[in-house]
């Protein structure tokens, strides 16, 4: 049975204090919101919106490049360490709880000129009603002519091993070490992330799993059903190669989509 969105919250919530941890990628995050505040502004979007973006590392970097920023996260924990970031930084950004197909409740209908959702959040709504439904909330928030980017990591890759496993990452909390371990199981249009947490404590090691779902061939998804609710210009690029700096960021889809 597929996740719900209290669950995924639930699990989001949970993992708050551990997530720069174990996606400890600073630089990359720095490095992708320098590429994305340059298609807002070639597009001339001035207003954009960070979709599920959790503790707000890209809100952060799109705002110090002059855009005004919003961000929304299902989890209040992620959000919580987003609006602490942003206060540490003296930036004005406005963060809200919020899931996809809530959106323009929260925000008003075209309300932004631009929308990035980075690290593939759409992926999180497994039920294709709430999938289309949040497409379209997506699409009633933004003004006429405005710009649209997906992010979509490649899980769909490792489809045919069933199960894989993700690199150990090792952190220091507290002066403590934490190890963090992923395993990907697949079933048929899903994958469900398991991360295991060990934290050396003295001679008492603690374990945790937390277990969230990812709908797989988003991409394609994405081509057939942005057309579909109303968008003009909708373009993917495979495989996609954000900067020459192959080693920091990895090859990701990314889909653009115009109002």
């Amino acid at each position: 049975m597929a996740m719900t969105g209290n669950e995924t919250r639930r699990v989001y919530d949970a993992w708050s204090n551990d997530y720069d941890h174990y996606i400890s990628e600073e630089e990359k995050n720095k490095k992708e919101a320098l590429y994305y505040a340059g298609l807002f502004k070639e597009h001339g979007a001035k207003k954009v919106l960070d979709a599920a973006c959790g503790t707000g590392r890209h809100a952060i970097h799109l705002a110090r490049q002059g855009l005004e920023v919003a961000g929304f996260d299902i989890s209040e924990g992620m959000l919580d360490i987003a609006r602490k970031r942003a206060g540490d930084n003296k930036l004005n950004i406005d963060f809200c709880q919020a899931s996809f197909t809530e959106l323009t409740e929260k925000f008003g209908p075209a309300s932004f000129d631009g929308f990035v959702c980075a690290g593939g959040g759409v992926a999180h709504m497994i039920d294709d009603k709430e999938f289309e439904q949040g497409l379209k909330a997506i699409y009633d928030l933004l003004k006429p002519g405005g710009l649209a980017v997906f992010e979509n990591r490649d899980y769909d890759n490792f489809k045919e091993d069933k199960l894989n496993f993700g690199p150990l990452t090792v952190a220091q909390e507290n002066g403590s070490k934490v190890m963090y371990l992923r395993l990907l199981d697949y079933e048929e249009k899903s994958v469900r992330y398991n991360l295991l947490t060990i934290r050396e404590q003295e001679d008492n090691p603690t374990y945790d799993v937390l277990t969230f779902e990812l709908r797989l061939n988003i991409t394609s998804e994405l081509e057939e059903i942005l057309p579909r609710i109303g968008f003009s210009q909708v373009e993917a690029r495979r495989r996609f190669k954000m900067t020459g700096d192959i080693d920091n960021l990895g090859e990701k889809d990314l889909v653009f989509a115009v109002k």
